[in-house]
């Protein structure tokens, strides 16, 4: 029985029990807030899971995916650590990240040339632990082996792992603990949810909105 216990003791393991449904916000919120309380009231943890991969999908890049992630960057760097963006589609422009209330000198930037040391790069990025997140915009299919050790590599660096990608990947099978579909301008749905059943959907009217 002790054997059984410290297997259900770890954190990759749900138990319903420990979880409530109906949409019933846990009292206390474990999550790292994403800024848009009515997102965070329809997931689990009050916000985006810590330890876990998160992956956000779209049909073109600039549908609002980077800015769904915008208010936490904002408060992660605000509070002095460090965030690591691996291949951005983008140059990122400092000025513009400055204005939008991110601190550029707590962002690392990433760019390997190949997909093989894009995804090197990213594992070693979400097991070191050095980052409060780690966001990644894969060019091309990942196999779910993979998928399964950057998982695992988010939980060992308690770190919080966006994965950008495109929309049609949405009936890979995937370790995620969260997986949303944007749908322009503002709709967020979402497909997948480890804590509670998926399905839902809001409206965030600020993501069609450009920051100021």
């Amino acid at each position: 029985m002790s054997g059984l216990r410290e297997i259900l003791a770890h954190p990759g393991i749900w138990q319903g029990r420990n979880h409530r449904f109906h949409h019933a916000r846990d009292k206390a919120a474990t999550g790292l807030a994403t800024g848009f309380p009515m997102l965070d009231g329809q997931l689990p943890d009050g916000g985006w899971p810590r330890g876990a991969l998160t992956e956000i999908l779209f049909d073109h890049p600039g549908q609002g995916e980077f800015r769904l992630l915008l208010p936490a960057l904002r408060e992660i760097t605000r509070q002095q650590h460090y965030v690591a963006m691996i291949a951005p589609p983008w140059i990122p422009y400092a000025p513009a990240l400055f204005s939008a209330g991110i601190d550029p000198r707590w962002l690392f930037l990433i760019t390997p040339e190949k997909q093989d040391d894009h995804l090197w790069a990213l594992e070693q990025a979400l097991r070191a632990g050095h980052c409060r997140a780690v966001l990644a915009w894969p060019t091309a299919d990942i196999p779910l082996k993979t998928l399964r050790r950057l998982q695992l590599a988010a939980e060992a660096g308690s770190t919080s792992g966006f994965l950008l990608r495109h929309s049609n990947t949405r009936r890979q099978h995937s370790p995620a603990a969260l997986r949303l579909l944007l749908t322009p301008p503002n709709r967020v749905e979402i497909i997948k949810c480890r804590g509670r059943n998926a399905g839902g959907a809001v409206t965030l009217k600020q993501l069609a909105t450009p920051p100021h």
